[in-house]
């Protein structure tokens, strides 16, 4: 007799070449460098966010350059906030509240998310002192 079943089967079936396994990379974070996100997209989203992306960025990152933008980013949605609440008492008025806010988005697409350190008018300083 030729052999045992385990034999015959590898001569029906001739042994397949293996395919080296394909590295893969490393598994990314959605990160710039080092576990931090990128302080540019932190400063977008803080303005974006007003008030409260503002302090929740101040609160997570330790880049100079987010919290700088994002203290900024606080301290014109504070400004909004208390615009939008006494305007409201003056019915129309309270619409007004929505102009910090939307010039804050506006620092942060031209400024902020093109690595600019910019300081708004009468807020930066303070958000530049703060920041620290």
């Amino acid at each position: 007799m030729a052999g045992t079943t385990a034999e015959k089967m590898e001569k029906k079936a001739p042994m397949e070449k293996k395919m080296p396994m394909e590295k893969k990379a490393p598994p990314t974070t959605g990160t710039a460098t080092g576990g931090e996100t990128d302080p540019k997209l932190l400063s977008l989203l803080a303005y974006i966010f007003g008030a409260l992306g503002g302090l929740i960025v101040f609160l997570i990152t330790k880049d100079k350059f987010a919290k700088f933008h994002a203290m900024q980013s606080l301290i014109l949605g504070i400004i909004s906030f208390v615009i939008f609440v006494v305007g409201s008492f003056f019915c129309v008025l309270g619409v007004l509240g929505f102009i910090p806010w939307i010039y804050g988005i506006y620092i942060g697409i031209v400024y902020a998310y093109k690595g600019k350190m910019y300081k708004a008018p009468y807020i930066g300083e303070y958000a530049e002192k703060y920041s620290q």
